[in-house]
């Protein structure tokens, strides 16, 4: 069975889970929007609030599904399908997406906060917890956002999630290894050409200058 669907002329695709080539090929030109829908009545993911028009790229899918797919990989090809992206943009855009989209589904989604421990035991506990909450209400029913957007000059991505502990302000990119605990916000820092965090709207953006 055919996993992507379509309508408004072939720009929205609605993709019920499946494998990594089925939602590689839901992103193909011409799509604008991939929004995953349930399995269960094939209700699509809301998608009210999201803009689609030209000169972008939408994603939306469930928790599950960001940890089963390459998510990160799978978009920035299916950008570079429609950009004229260099090897190196492509490679940085890969590695900072990765960062935002785990962030999102760990410490968004899940509202998981990093464990810093060497200890097995409590490591593997962590992802257990991580398992656990995938396959549970509210967590799992949680959905992430990637809006790419793009100009002659510069691609920006922006990765947003559902989660309920964010701040309730804006971090300033000096002020953003304060607000992160491990090395997503360092990596994304560092491949990234600009970053911005509105901890309000749950959105991490990422711009990339195009070259």
């Amino acid at each position: 069975m055919k996993r992507a669907h379509h309508t408004s002329g072939d720009e929205v695709r609605f993709w019920l889970a499946g494998d990594t080539e089925s939602l590689a090929e839901a992103l193909a030109p011409p799509t604008c929007a991939v929004l995953e829908a349930r399995p269960v009545d094939g209700r699509p993911c809301d998608a009210t609030d999201t803009y689609f028009g030209a000169n972008q790229l939408v994603l939306r899918v469930f928790s599950r599904t960001v940890s089963e797919h390459p998510i990160a990989r799978l978009f920035v090809g299916a950008l570079a399908a429609r950009l004229d992206l260099d090897e190196q943009l492509v490679e940085r855009t890969c590695v900072a997406l990765q960062e935002a989209v785990t962030n999102a589904l760990v410490h968004g989604n899940l509202e998981l906060a990093l464990r810093c421990t060497t200890d097995h035991e409590a490591f593997e506990a962590y992802f257990n917890e991580i398992d656990h909450r995938l396959n549970e209400a509210p967590w799992g029913e949680r959905f992430v956002t990637v809006i790419a957007r793009w100009s002659r000059d510069e691609l920006t991505i922006d990765v947003e999630d559902q989660g309920t502990v964010w701040q309730e302000h804006n971090v300033a990119v000096g002020e953003v290894q304060l607000l992160a605990h491990g090395r997503g916000f360092v990596m994304m820092r560092a491949t990234a050409d600009r970053l911005s965090i509105d901890t309000r709207a749950h959105r991490v953006t990422l711009g990339f200058i195009r070259r």
